[in-house]
C-alpha cells in the first residue's frame, strides 16, 4: 500500500505540470466556453455565439502558446483535436435542430468530419508521424493534404468554416440585422454565410479527400501485412 501510495505521489507530481502547461489551459478553457455556449444555444443565440466564437479564437492561442513556450505535448495535441470534432459536432447537432428540413445534411457533415479526422489520425500513427499534421510525402493525398496542414492555410480554412456554421446559427434567431451592401440592405449573417460558403465548400473537399486518403493507406498497410505473412509463411 505504502509503494502503491508513493508510486501514485510520483506519477502526479510528474504528470500535474504537464496538464498545467498554458496550452493546456487554454484547451479546458475552450471546453468550458464550448458547453457554456451549448447550455445556453436554444434561449439566448447572442450569449452562445460569444462564447462559441472566443472558444475558437482561442483554438489558434493555443498552437501559439506552445510553440512560444515550448510546451508542446501530445496530450495537448489531442486535446486541441478532440476539442475541435467535438465543438463543431455539437453546433452541427444544434443546427440539425434549428434547420429541421436540412437536418440530415448536417447529420452527413458531422460523420464527415468525425471520421475523416478519426481515420487520418490512425494512418498517422501507423505512418509512425509524430503528428498528424506531418504528412509522409510517400502517402495517398500527401499533396493537398501537406497543402491544407500548412499553418496560415489551415488557420484560414478552419475559421472560416467554423465562421459559417456560426451565421447559420445566427441567422436563424436573427435574420433581420441589416448592413449595407452595394446600396442594398441585406443581413449581416447572411453576408457572412455567402462570404464564408467557398471555404465551407473547401473544407468538406478536404474532408472527403483527407478521408479516402486515409482509408486507401489503411487498405495499402493490411495489404502490406498480408503480404508479409504469407512470405513468412510460404
Amino acid at each position: 500500500v505504502r509503494f502503491c501510495n508513493f508510486a501514485l505521489r510520483k506519477y502526479f507530481a510528474m504528470a500535474v505540470p504537464v496538464l498545467l502547461y498554458a496550452p493546456n489551459l487554454i484547451g479546458y478553457a475552450r471546453i468550458i466556453f464550448t458547453i457554456i455556449a451549448f447550455h445556453y444555444a436554444f434561449t439566448d443565440f447572442k450569449l452562445a455565439g460569444v462564447f462559441y466564437t472566443v472558444g475558437h479564437v482561442l483554438d489558434a492561442a493555443d498552437g501559439y502558446a506552445a510553440r512560444w513556450l515550448n510546451q508542446s505535448t501530445t496530450f495537448g495535441a489531442v486535446l486541441d483535436m478532440v476539442t475541435d470534432r467535438v465543438s463543431t459536432a455539437g453546433l452541427l447537432a444544434i443546427l440539425a435542430q434549428l434547420y429541421q428540413n436540412y437536418h440530415l445534411l448536417f447529420i452527413v457533415l458531422l460523420l464527415l468530419d468525425i471520421s475523416s479526422h478519426w481515420f487520418h489520425m490512425y494512418s498517422s500513427l501507423l505512418q509512425s508521424s509524430k503528428s498528424h499534421k506531418d504528412i509522409d510525402r510517400s502517402v495517398r493525398g500527401a499533396f493537398l493534404l501537406r497543402l491544407y496542414y500548412s499553418r496560415p492555410i489551415l488557420t484560414a480554412l478552419c475559421l472560416g468554416n467554423e465562421l459559417f456554421f456560426i451565421f447559420l446559427y445566427l441567422y436563424h434567431f436573427d435574420p433581420d440585422t441589416k448592413m449595407f451592401v452595394a446600396q442594398d440592405k441585406q443581413s449581416v449573417w447572411l453576408t457572412g454565410i455567402l462570404c464564408c460558403s467557398p471555404v465551407f465548400l473547401l473544407k468538406q473537399t478536404i474532408n472527403v479527400v483527407q478521408l479516402s486518403a486515409a482509408v486507401g493507406n489503411l487498405v495499402d498497410h493490411d495489404l502490406r501485412s498480408h503480404e508479409s505473412k504469407r512470405k513468412k509463411q510460404g
